[in-house]
């Protein structure tokens, strides 16, 4: 929600002020991306000072740094201006393709110079459609980025969503910053919304960054294998993640502010893959020490970003003694035992984290190899895993 923040503060003329604001390389790349928009943005102390632009104009060249975030909202902005924008990032951002999201920009009447979808690539608008089917399979990302664009032209917008998606809330984050900013939705329904054009966006007075429910689920996870953990002053997490937890036979609790996780009798399950959104990686740690076995159907709809991350986990997990196979667009996991090893996420901060919270549970140590790629999203993992009881060196 920061990141949506600060895209919808650098739409809107005049100053926007942002508390609770979260530091992690991330978010700073999606603040340097965004100054390429003629945003002016001061951080200090978890409070940002966001000038939207006078005149949104984007660069010639756009950096997005390490920030997959950035590039996803951008995308479709800077899509409505009728000359060439070009996207690169850092070495990270710039072996993921995102041919789909081209071809979907294409559809709807953008040029691109790219190869393979790898950055960096260069777009050419404006969009022509005004009635859109966008497929869920693109993510939340990059359907925030369409909201944020689509009030700003002159023209009306359809848009009816094709497949269900895994962490609405994002989406629906994206739509509550856009109405706080003064944008009128004329229908906003599960599978459908009607936007009018040539709106403006208002300045974010006073908007505080609610806590991640993403990144709050890492240290429930720990609670829910390795003994019980609490958390104060944090966002939900949702149906979501809490039925994840009680389906597998974990403890959850949830009262205001606060939740509570506890370790259980953990037993296999049969899950979809769709529905399970950023909580894949969580569900392969469950599974693997889970009674009986679980079976996750359905891993060929699965956007090519979490293909990637699917791969790394089970890659990791089996060095850790999982038993996984794949069979026929499926997941089979005979959970078990886990054993320490060393773990490679190749810079994928989410492999990183669930395995380390796996580590809790396996017997022996286990080394995480390029840790530090926590850094960009959630800075003080390592730190708010050591004040669980975890021994971290």
């Amino acid at each position: 929600m920061a990141h949506r923040a600060i895209v919808a503060a650098t739409l809107a003329q005049g100053q926007s002020v942002i508390s609770n604001f979260p530091s992690s390389q991330e978010v700073s790349d999606t603040i340097a991306a965004c100054r390429f928009f003629g945003a002016d943005i001061v951080t200090d102390n978890g409070v940002a000072d966001i000038f939207g632009a006078e005149e949104l104009l984007p660069a010639a060249n756009v950096e997005c740094g390490t920030s997959n975030t950035a590039l996803k909202l951008l995308l479709p902005i800077a899509s409505l201006f009728d000359y060439e924008v070009k996207f690169s990032g850092a070495a990270s951002l710039s072996s993921r393709s995102f041919a789909p999201h081209i071809a979907y920009l294409s559809r709807l009447g953008v040029s691109s110079q790219s190869q393979d979808g790898l950055l960096p690539f260069s777009i050419t608008g404006p969009m022509q459609e005004h009635e859109l089917v966008y497929f869920s399979r693109l993510g939340m990302q990059f359907f925030s980025g369409l909201l944020f664009a689509l009030p700003l032209r002159e023209i009306p917008t359809e848009i009816g969503i094709d497949g269900h998606f895994p962490g609405r809330e994002y989406a629906d984050g994206a739509v509550e910053l856009m109405k706080k900013c003064g944008i009128k939705f004329e229908v906003c329904e599960e599978d459908f919304i009607y936007l009018d054009g040539a709106q403006a966006y208002s300045p974010l007075a006073d908007y505080g960054v609610p806590a991640s429910q993403y990144l709050s689920s890492f240290s429930l996870l720990a609670g829910a294998i390795a003994g019980r953990a609490s958390l104060s002053n944090c966002a939900s997490t949702g149906s979501q993640f809490s039925s994840l937890l009680v389906e597998f036979g974990a403890h959850f609790s949830a009262s205001g502010s606060s939740s509570s996780s506890s370790a259980g009798a953990l037993s296999g399950c049969q899950l979809n893959a769709p529905e399970l959104g950023k909580y894949f990686p969580h569900a392969l740690v469950l599974a693997s020490l889970a009674s009986r076995v679980t079976t996750i159907e359905n891993i060929s709809v699965l956007p090519k970003s979490a293909g990637r991350r699917l791969v790394l986990m089970v890659r990791e997990l089996t060095r850790m003694g999982a038993k996984i196979a794949e069979e026929e667009n499926k997941l089979v996991i005979t959970g078990g035992k886990l054993l320490g090893a060393k773990i490679e996420p190749e810079g994928d901060s989410a492999v990183a984290m669930a395995c380390s919270i796996a580590a809790l549970a396996a017997e022996g140590q286990t080394t995480i190899s390029g840790a530090e790629c926590v850094e960009k999203s959630y800075p003080n993992f390592f730190k708010d895993l050591a004040s669980l009881g975890a021994i971290v060196r």
